[in-house]
């Protein structure tokens, strides 16, 4: 009883949340759960392949979150597919340390960043008819020493980043609340995702005051029909953001760069005379698809397909009506997954995403028309074989995955471009054993070697703002490096429901070169670490 109302409660608040959702858990913090369970989210991105500091696996141990589960609701993130996915009960509270460092890193990422989130996580299928979803995340991001980049994801397609010389430490606070809800009626299906995340940045001390604020609603809408074993679902997903900055002087001078691509940026002086530096960015992605999911005996599988569309538009509100930058991007995804039973303890499963988008840039103020050109794709697939657990013995999984991006990127006014093609297999494992009846202890290890071939400007051939902050970023990308990762697990039973556990990870990134590619290549490393605990209810 005491179960079921504490489930009750989490879902009508709309909670829920990952034992590692976080926003900078690892390498990569796209990668800090497993795929499944960051497909329904209303928040993701559409028509943006953001790019990703090498990383590899996922933050926590893959035997945690129990077996993968696809479907439409798992795989092509639509919600009327919630019913059937989420027939069990299950609620995850947590918390979560992390922390990263290492000179080995773009200009725009800080040199170190300290991470503490605190996360609760519920779904429950109410009746055969009705389920609901949701989760909750709170965290508080130290960057110190900070980053050049005064904006949220200066890694996105588009090529308009702000930066600034002051390189203040800050603190970001950011708070996600999504939730989800299906209906089934009769051979019809109906669900709705609802997500907000808002985000405030502020530097700690400095003589250049840095203020952003960031505001994101989205929403997912779908209908599925079955027609005998097949299921078919359409949906339309939505998402707004808006973002300010604010660079002001406090007890020292500073110079704001709007960088647009490979080009040189004129400075902006941030004097107390002139005024504060406020930009606005205002950013509406939405795509529209279908799938279709089914089975043949013990075989399950779920495809997916959509299309994709971002329009963004940055100012700065200095006059009535200002002249508005622009970044339009078009493009589509796909995803599959497969699933069968090899034996009643042997599960295989097998994953596959693709994306592609092109991008065109267009500064207000030129009258030469588009100025910078974006074509991107990226493809992964992932396989893994799991042995299920029992009360007493082994369990274990091995994850054998490759990625493929492609990235060509053209500054038309400078008449400077990069193309840069890298191949990534991984592989890791996970293996534990229970002991007695209640504790199960795992250890896991992975790698991705990153393997690169690319065309990128000479640094020579540009200035000094172009040097300072884009030459390292591709030497990065054009270097290769293999990112190496060690987890472990540990789970108690501490009654017929719920579980208490401890998880933690880390991570090491270096560059594999012998010689680096130039003056400006980062060298070093990176390391990151970080250790969550928590009970699980169901």
């Amino acid at each position: 009883m005491a179960l079921r109302l504490a489930s009750i409660v989490l879902l009508l608040l709309g909670c829920a949340a990952s034992s590692a959702a976080a926003q900078s858990l690892g390498l990569d913090p796209e990668h800090d759960t497993p795929i499944w369970m960051r497909t329904w989210s209303a928040l993701g991105t559409s028509a943006d392949l953001p790019r990703r500091l090498e990383g590899v696996g996922t933050a926590t141990s893959g035997l945690m979150f129990g077996p993968p589960r696809i479907g439409t609701f798992w795989t092509a993130g639509n919600p009327a597919g919630l019913v059937e996915g989420a027939r069990d009960t299950r609620s995850d509270f947590s918390g979560t340390w992390s922390r990263q460092s290492g000179n080995y890193h773009r200009p725009l990422e800080p040199n170190g960043t300290t991470l503490a989130q605190g996360a609760a996580q519920a779904w429950k299928g109410f009746s055969p008819t009705f389920a609901m979803l949701g989760r909750v995340t709170f965290d508080r991001e130290r960057l110190e020493p900070g980053s050049r980049a005064v904006t949220t994801e200066p890694f996105g397609s588009s090529p308009f980043v702000t930066t600034d010389t002051s390189g203040s430490g800050v603190r970001r606070t950011r708070a996600t609340l999504e939730g989800a809800a299906g209906w089934r009626l009769g051979k019809w299906g109906v669900g709705l995702t609802l997500g907000y995340e808002a985000r405030e940045h502020s530097s700690t001390t400095s003589g250049i005051v840095r203020k952003i604020r960031l505001a994101t609603p989205g929403g997912v809408f779908g209908i599925a029909r079955r027609l005998g074993g097949i299921e078919l679902a359409i949906h339309a997903r939505y998402r707004h953001r808006t973002e300010e900055t604010d660079v002001a002087e406090k007890y020292e001078n500073g110079r704001v760069y709007e960088l647009v691509g490979y080009g040189e940026a004129l400075g902006i002086d941030i004097l107390g005379a002139t005024g504060d530096y406020i930009r606005h960015r205002a950013e509406n992605a939405s795509a529209a698809g279908g799938s279709v999911a089914g089975a043949f005996g013990p075989t399950r599988w779920t495809l997916l397909a959509e299309a994709t569309r971002l329009r963004e538009t940055l100012w700065r509100q200095e006059v009535n009506d200002p002249p508005r930058d622009r970044w339009d991007a078009n493009g589509w995804r796909a995803r599959a997954a497969i699933q069968r039973s090899l034996t009643p303890r042997w599960l295989l499963t097998m994953h596959a995403n693709a994306a592609s988008l092109s991008g065109t840039g267009d500064l207000a103020l030129d009258t030469a028309g588009i100025i910078f050109t974006a074509h991107e794709s990226a493809f992964a697939t992932e396989m893994e074989l799991r042995l299920l657990p029992l009360d007493q013995g082994w369990t274990g999984s091995l994850t054998v995955g490759w990625t493929h991006e492609s990235r060509k990127r053209q500054d038309l006014m400078v008449h400077l471009g990069s193309s840069i093609s890298a191949n990534t297999p991984s592989v890791g494992f996970d293996i534990g054993r229970t002991i007695g009846s209640r504790l199960l202890v795992s250890m896991g290890a992975a790698l991705a070697p990153y393997g690169p071939t690319s065309t990128i400007p000479d640094p020579a051939a540009a200035g000094p703002v172009y040097r300072y902050y884009v030459a390292p970023e591709l030497d990065l990308y054009a270097s290769r490096a293999t990112p190496t990762a060690f987890s472990f697990l540990i789970q108690y039973r501490g009654g017929k429901n719920a579980v208490l556990w401890l998880t933690g990870r880390g991570e090491r990134l270096s560059s594999s070169e012998s010689v680096p590619l130039s003056a400006f290549t980062p060298g070093g490393n990176r390391s990151a670490a970080s250790f969550a605990g928590g009970i699980t209810l169901r």
